[in-house]
C-alpha cells in the first residue's frame, strides 16, 4: 500500500535526454565535417575519415547515453529508497494507531486494515485483502450506495461522520462511527479512500450499557 504515490516527470526527464542527444548531434555534424575536411583535405582520406568519424559518434552517443541513464536511474533508485523508508514509518505509525482504520482502493476494495481494525474484527490480511467494502461494513442511511457515496466524496471537505454496521470474522455485529477522506492523484482520479472508526459498542460498554453486549453477539 502506497497513500503517497510518488510522482515522476517522466516527460520532462525523457524530454530533457532527447534535447541533449538533439544539441550534441547538431555540434557534431556542423563542427566535425569542417574539421575533418581541414584535416584530411585528400579525398580519398576525406572518405576514410568519414568512417572513422561515424564510429567515433556512436561510440560518443552510447557513452552519452550510459551517462544520462545512469544518472536518471540513480535518482530514481534515491526517490525509492526514501519512499520506502517513509512509507515504511509511516505504516508503522498506522500500525500503533487505537483506532481502527481501513484503507480502500479505487474500487472500494480493501487494501489495508491496521492491527487495531483486525484485532477488533477478528480478522487477518488473507481474509481482508482484496475484499469489497460491502462484505464486512454496511451504512443504515446509504445501505448498497455506501461506496458510491464514499468515492463521491469531496477532497479537502470533512464529510460529517457515517454510522456504520460492521460484520465480525466470527460472525458478530459492531457498531462505529467513521470519519473518511478521499486522495486523488494530479489528474483527479481517485486514488484512495481512508477511513478512521470508533468503536461504538465499545463506548456503550464503558457507559454500562448491558445491551451492548448482547448486540455485539447477535
Amino acid at each position: 500500500m502506497t497513500l503517497f504515490p510518488p510522482r515522476f516527470s517522466w516527460k520532462k526527464d525523457a524530454l530533457k535526454i532527447a534535447l541533449i542527444f538533439l544539441f550534441t548531434g547538431f555540434l557534431w555534424i556542423l563542427f566535425s565535417d569542417y574539421l575533418l575536411n581541414l584535416l584530411l583535405p585528400a579525398p580519398a582520406l576525406y572518405v576514410k575519415g568519414q568512417l572513422y568519424k561515424g564510429w567515433l559518434f556512436v561510440l560518443g552517443t552510447s557513452l552519452l547515453l550510459f551517462l544520462l541513464s545512469a544518472s536518471h536511474l540513480r535518482k530514481r533508485d534515491l526517490l525509492h529508497q526514501q519512499i520506502r523508508r517513509a512509507e515504511a514509518h509511516y505504516r508503522s505509525l498506522l500500525e500503533i494507531l487505537p483506532d481502527p482504520l481501513l484503507v480502500l482502493d479505487e474500487r472500494g476494495r480493501i487494501e489495508y486494515a491496521n492491527s487495531s481494525f483486525k484485532q477488533l474484527l477478528h480478522y487477518s490480511d488473507e481474509t481482508l485483502s482484496g475484499r469489497p467494502l460491502s462484505d464486512i461494513c454496511i451504512s443504515d442511511v446509504y445501505e448498497d450506495h455506501l461506496w458510491g457515496y464514499l468515492k463521491d466524496l469531496k477532497e479537502g471537505s470533512p464529510p460529517p461522520p457515517l454510522f456504520l454496521t460492521l460484520t465480525t470474522g466470527n460472525q458478530q455485529t459492531l457498531y462505529a462511527l467513521s470519519r473518511w477522506r478521499i486522495q486523488r492523484d494530479e489528474s483527479g482520479r481517485l486514488v484512495h479512500v481512508i477511513g478512521v472508526m470508533t468503536d461504538l459498542n465499545l463506548l456503550l460498554r464503558a457507559a454500562g450499557d448491558p445491551a451492548s453486549d448482547h448486540r455485539s453477539k447477535e
